[in-house]
């Protein structure tokens, strides 16, 4: 391949900056503006702004190279700083949109990167041997089904031009970001980059978006349509018996969701997060290879979600111990079907867990899950709790138990919390019992009600029905907090309430209850 060039000869013209003081041109004339104060700075200190906006533009959820583009525009000198100052191209985005102009298709096998991605090729140019971070995604307002088809401007020859661009820069690249509509697109995209040397990756994210219509990604599963392309091998080492290359010895972060893998092979090793999501039922993990998993990770992991990605039918035997991982605080489960939440918490310790979401995506009843969450972890040392679609018996306790176990599940639940430090709680979707028992009396006496030391709650609901559950939960709040007159009772830092329409009027009269209330109506 011819080596990369770019022609640095002016072509934008930049009209108005701020006032006329400020009128840049950088047309053929090379026209100067008028000095303006700012002319009066270092370039050390031009250099350290232009970084900073580069840095600050790059932290969006997809960064891009936009700011230093446009820096780059403003005059001759201005120009010269940006384009020779590596610090401003370390952030390389791609968007695909049914809208993007069209690129041209190599005639020959053999091409120049330039001619098919002039902009990215420019970035990584002016990059020099800096680490950089790659974003790929796709525009979110495309419609339709087949939106991947509509793409025309964008085919699999520039999939694999692209890719191998990457590839050709993989061994500095920091962070890698993809978002494709298919899981196929993704495993085609990231094949060049299998068997590579990436020194200093450390953050590593693929998702098939499609997989957020779960129906849809088991049936192209079902159906076979990806029979022809194998599970996406970067993760994995090939040869598990052997001395094995570090490939990527910097890597801490890994997020992958609707990507088929080889989990046999899956060797990511001394992680500090990892995320695996929505795996067809043929394709999830059983509770022995989980573990070897976050086995290679045991003593540096402190996130952890698990999202649909575990295939555990039934009861599974109670393993003679369980893993400790120490350093997780943060952890998230959906799950599908009970067994799979009662494995997890028999089979791995959290003694440092402080943020936990549960999230049930079937239809069991949640009972025996928070019964697990009550036996298996350290609720008290818990801060934030997430509960999504949660449902559970009000009434019942365990049978036959003491005092405290035969009393409500979530009234046990709430006991516990209250003789913590619980500082955030979202019921999103969730049984009206949470609520319910928020209101009585906690076990320490002195007629407090529970979680009276909450910071924030977030309550969300889809129905009428709901709404006005929580409209009664608040006001019924108010009244045990009022004692011959003003509110004396807990004030949350923030309330935020998602609900349905009817009841704008009925939620005003309750603003005592918190020093900030955001309320959304659908």
């Amino acid at each position: 391949m011819s080596s990369l060039s770019m022609d640095c000869s002016p072509r934008y013209s930049f009209n108005a900056f701020t006032s006329n003081r400020w009128l840049i041109h950088t047309d053929s004339s090379h026209q100067t503006r008028p000095v303006a104060p700012i002319d009066a700075l270092p370039d050390e200190l031009l250099l350290y702004i232009f970084t900073l906006g580069a840095e600050d533009a790059g932290n969006d959820e997809a960064g891009d190279a936009t700011f230093s583009f446009l820096v780059s525009t403003i005059c001759q000198s201005w120009r010269s700083l940006a384009i020779n100052e590596s610090r401003l191209w370390t952030s390389l985005t791609v968007t695909l949109s049914a809208a993007i102009n069209r690129l041209p298709v190599p005639a020959e096998e053999i091409f120049d990167f330039f001619e098919v991605f002039p902009k990215e090729c420019t970035i990584l140019q002016r990059s020099a041997n800096r680490d950089f971070d790659f974003y790929l995604n796709f525009d979110e307002l495309m419609g339709g089904e087949e939106k991947w088809l509509e793409l025309k401007n964008f085919n699999e020859v520039h999939l694999f031009v692209l890719s191998d661009l990457i590839a050709s820069h993989a061994h500095r690249m920091r962070r890698f970001d993809v978002t494709m509509l298919t899981w196929e697109s993704v495993v085609y995209f990231c094949s060049p980059l299998h068997g590579i040397t990436m020194p200093r990756l450390d953050s590593w994210g693929v998702t098939a978006s499609d997989t957020e219509d779960y129906s849809t990604f088991e049936h192209t599963y079902d159906q076979g349509l990806g029979s022809n392309v194998e599970p996406m091998r970067v993760l994995e080492y090939d040869d598990l018996q052997g001395s094995h290359r570090l490939l990527l010895p910097a890597l801490k972060y890994v997020s992958c969701s609707g990507i088929p893998l080889n989990w046999e092979l899956f060797s990511p090793s001394n992680l500090q997060t990892l995320v695996l999501g929505f795996q067809p039922r043929d394709a999830r993990l059983s509770m022995e290879t989980l573990r070897g998993i976050l086995w290679n990770s045991k003593d540096t992991l402190e996130h952890l979600q698990l999202l649909a990605v575990l295939d555990i039918r039934s009861e599974v035997p109670v393993p003679d111990a369980r893993l400790v991982l120490k350093y997780v605080t943060g952890l998230a489960l959906r799950y599908t079907g009970v067994h799979e939440a009662r494995a997890l918490f028999q089979g791995f310790e959290f003694p440092e867990l402080r943020t936990l979401v549960l999230q049930n995506k079937g239809r069991d009843c949640d009972d025996e899950v928070l019964l697990d969450v009550l036996k298996y972890t350290q609720v008290e040392d818990l801060f934030k709790v997430q509960f999504s679609r949660i449902f559970v018996d009000c009434l019942e306790g365990a049978a036959g138990g003491t005092a405290e176990e035969s009393t409500p599940l979530i009234l046990q639940l709430f006991h516990r919390f209250s003789r913590g430090d619980l500082q955030r709680l979202t019921l999103d979707h969730c049984c009206e019992c949470f609520l319910k028992f928020m209101n009585y009396g906690n076990e320490m006496g002195g007629g407090s009600v529970n979680l009276s030391q909450l910071k924030a709650l977030i309550v969300c609901v889809t129905t009428t029905e709901a709404s006005e559950g929580v409209v009664s939960f608040l006001r019924d709040r108010l009244e045990l907090g009022s004692v011959n007159g003003p509110y004396a009772g807990p004030v949350l830092e923030q309330l935020k309430l998602m609900m349905w329409q009817g009841v704008e009027g009925q939620v005003e009269a309750l603003a005592e209850l918190a020093k900030e209330i955001q309320i959304t109506y659908r």
